[in-house]
């Protein structure tokens, strides 16, 4: 498996694991673990947005045209 396999899948295992914790603590009504799965699990999202945000390459193209007078 190469990095990106593993990234990818911490990616979407984890917050999908926090989001099972918290709905697990609502149902259960153990205020502690839904309250630290739903802080876990928005600075899991938020960090995602960033790497996300900011690992994206910007291309600028440049399109010209050429007229020719005859």
């Amino acid at each position: 498996m190469d990095s990106l396999t593993i990234t990818s899948f911490f990616l979407i295992a984890l917050p999908v694991i926090f989001l099972v914790a918290l709905f697990i603590g609502i149902v259960k009504k153990n205020k502690r673990l839904w309250l630290t799965s739903l802080i876990f699990l928005l600075v899991i999202l938020f960090a995602e947005g960033i790497l996300l945000t900011l690992n994206t390459t910007f291309r600028k193209t440049n399109t010209s045209t050429i007229q020719r007078t005859r």
